[in-house]
């Protein structure tokens, strides 16, 4: 993997062209090849990645004041409120505790 100074010109890029992934981590910008991989994803795969989807349009859902509540929990934190949320989401999904507001559930 390389690392690039310069990337398309620019002083940042990111994201895919053409057979190439330009990525970010933390001040090193680098670039490497797109790996596909030629198996289909797993069904445990396919299923963690309907939870995942869950748990986004459960954040774009909620209302300002919530997202608030989680920001403030996660203030100071190495997280943000939605990674502690998707935490919980992911979580309260895998041993099916999931409801329609489980969001307004939290314990935190």
């Amino acid at each position: 993997m390389a690392k690039v100074t310069a990337p398309l010109f620019s002083l940042n890029a990111t994201g895919k062209m053409g057979t190439l992934v330009y990525e970010k981590n933390g001040n090193i910008n680098y670039v490497k090849s797109n790996i596909v991989s030629k198996k289909p994803p797993s069904i445990s795969q396919l299923a963690r990645r309907a939870k995942y989807g869950e748990g986004i349009e459960a954040w774009r859902g909620m209302s300002t004041e919530d997202k608030e509540i989680w920001n403030t929990y996660a203030k100071g934190k190495e997280a943000s409120g939605f990674n502690y949320f998707m935490q919980f989401i992911l979580t309260s999904l895998s041993v099916g505790t999931y409801g329609a507001n489980v969001y307004n559930n939290c314990s935190y």
